[in-house]
């Protein structure tokens, strides 16, 4: 449903960019069929270009909660631990099932009228004698209509045709059923059932219908008619009606700027430039369409993590695939709380790096495989030799997990953990109360952005654009990004937590401060402020 509406949102914009380019810039040129190409050219590449797709890698690895703990005079400890998917209950009848609702309804309606006006003129034309004049069907009507051309028909009441003075109106039609406008009028009438919101899809089918009566005047003009008997003819028309929307018919649009056009010169070929000014818009419709296509944490099912890891089960060594997300998520023995509070419990800060003032956040990440073993644990992002051996020492203690499942099978699955390193002096930029209220250490439920893992690894994707000057100056990599889960559930004080290029930082911080809120954190059943750290990958291929 989001897809159609972005679709539909898209093609407008840039159908709406295209007549602009039509109606500042070519309406008044004399150079109509140029102009009838770029009409229909234009519609159709408003339909296509939103499914243009620039293809850009952005790698997000799921690294959650920071959790602190404090203890008195000795260092502090902080982790985190991957959230699982939790599915989310749609409401019924929702805003936006009513707006698609009211969208099919209102093309309904109009595909049904377009129905019966094809039928009408079907009913008139079909079945019924013709002759044929110069390749051209004539279909002679006894009653008074005023002519018109539709499915390579002309329709002609018998007085008309019959009247010799009247000659240029069969050569007006003419070129309508030579020239076949009924295919533009065909597009055009599809186009208003499908965008029948957009104004500019009906300002287009005035358009197209009127470069279609210049045409057909050109056509007449060609054949050395006096214009000003010509234009005469058509305004002994004027009181005419028009038979159906789909039809070229003779008095369409009588309006001055045709009478104006007959005696207007051709314009100069060289005044066809104006036509180039589409290729900048064409330009900036493909880079809004930029869109990242490879996420890291998304499940792959054949292949290896980039550092190939050999599994170690039952004294032997056993070579699987490593999954990212799963739909059963391994848990450590008691749950989140007692994982923090196992790691709090046995991390000591290296007194070397105590005398130094060395403090910061080691990621960590390891594997629990399928027996539920912690094996391989390396460091992703170090700060310190002697914080980052301390960081493994611990995770290699820990007990047996229970392994991860997915679809039903026991599998191996990837972990990445921060473990903050933190002196008693904190300093400046730490963040301890969040608007006067404790930020919480350990608590009972982490939160949970809507939708869970996945939806927040698609949020990310579809989000972030890459910026053009890190990509022509080949800038990537990893941003980490910090940032604060209030009670409510807002996201805020979102801040760098190691950079790689303002232009990326920039965006990641852009990206995380336009979140929707999360489920907050709970402790003891009550909502608390927590805290998140997020590495997302820039990454070109």
């Amino acid at each position: 449903m989001t897809a159609l509406f972005d679709y539909l949102l898209q093609a407008s914009v840039i159908l709406a960019l295209f007549y602009a380019i039509y109606f500042l810039i070519l309406r008044n040129e004399r150079f109509f069929v140029e102009i009838r190409i770029y009409l229909i050219v234009s519609i159709l590449l408003s339909l296509l270009l939103p499914f243009v797709k620039v293809p850009y890698t952005v790698l997000v690895e799921m690294v959650q909660t920071s959790v602190l703990v404090a203890i008195q005079a000795n260092p502090i400890a902080m982790f985190s631990e991957t959230i699982e998917t939790v599915a989310i209950k749609q409401e019924y009848f929702s805003i936006a099932d009513m707006l698609l609702a009211g969208y099919f309804l209102v093309a309904t309606v109009l595909f049904i009228r377009s129905l019966i006006k094809v039928g009408q003129i079907c009913k008139m034309v079909l079945g019924k004698e013709y002759t044929v004049v110069d390749d051209c069907k004539v279909v002679i009507l006894d009653k008074a209509i005023p002519a018109f051309t539709f499915f390579g028909y002309i329709v002609m009441n018998r007085e008309e045709f019959t009247d010799e003075s009247r000659t240029n109106i069969v050569i007006h039609e003419k070129v309508h059923a030579k020239q076949k406008h009924w295919i533009d009028l065909l597009l055009v009438e599809l186009l208003t059932i499908l965008f029948w919101f957009n104004p500019f899809v009906w300002l287009y089918q005035i358009a197209i219908k009127q470069t279609h009566e210049l045409l057909a005047d050109d056509g007449v003009i060609a054949r050395d008619f006096n214009i000003g008997q010509y234009q005469a003819t058509l305004i002994n028309q004027l009181m005419g009606t028009e038979v159906l929307g789909l039809a070229n018919n003779f008095n369409h649009s009588i309006t001055k700027k045709r009478m104006i056009m007959m005696s207007k010169e051709k314009s100069p070929k060289n005044r066809r430039y104006k036509f180039l000014v589409t290729i900048p818009v064409i330009a900036i419709v493909v880079i809004f369409n930029m869109k990242p296509v490879v996420v890291q944490a998304v499940e792959k099912e054949t292949t290896k993590e980039v550092d190939p890891i050999e599994l170690v089960a039952s004294n032997s060594i056993e070579k699987d695939s490593i999954y990212n997300i799963v739909d059963e998520m391994p848990q450590f023995p008691g749950g989140i709380s007692e994982l923090q509070k196992w790691v709090s419990r046995r991390l000591k800060y290296p007194v070397t790096a105590i005398e130094n003032n060395i403090e910061g956040t080691v990621f960590v990440a390891f594997v629990v495989n399928k027996i539920g073993k912690v094996v391989h644990p390396r460091i992703v992002r170090g700060v310190d030799p002697f914080l980052d051996a301390e960081a493994i020492r611990v995770i290699k203690l820990m007990p047996n997990w229970k392994p991860g499942k997915h679809k039903g099978e026991i599998v191996n699955v990837s972990y990445t953990m921060p473990i903050n390193f933190g002196l008693t002096k904190k300093s400046k930029d730490s963040v301890k109360y969040y608007k006067g209220e404790k930020i919480h250490t350990i608590v009972d439920k982490m939160p949970e952005f809507s939708g869970g893992t996945k939806a927040f690894q698609k949020y990310i994707a579809d989000n972030v654009k890459y910026p053009v000057e890190a990509q022509k100056n080949g800038i990537a990599g990893r941003v980490f990004v910090n940032f604060i889960v209030s009670k409510e559930g807002d996201v805020d004080q979102v801040r760098i937590v190691r950079g790689v290029d303002p232009s990326l930082d920039g965006e990641a911080i852009r990206v995380i401060k336009t979140m929707q809120k999360w489920k907050p954190g709970k402790l003891k059943g009550v909502a608390v402020n927590m805290m998140y750290t997020v590495p997302i990958t820039f990454s070109l291929k």
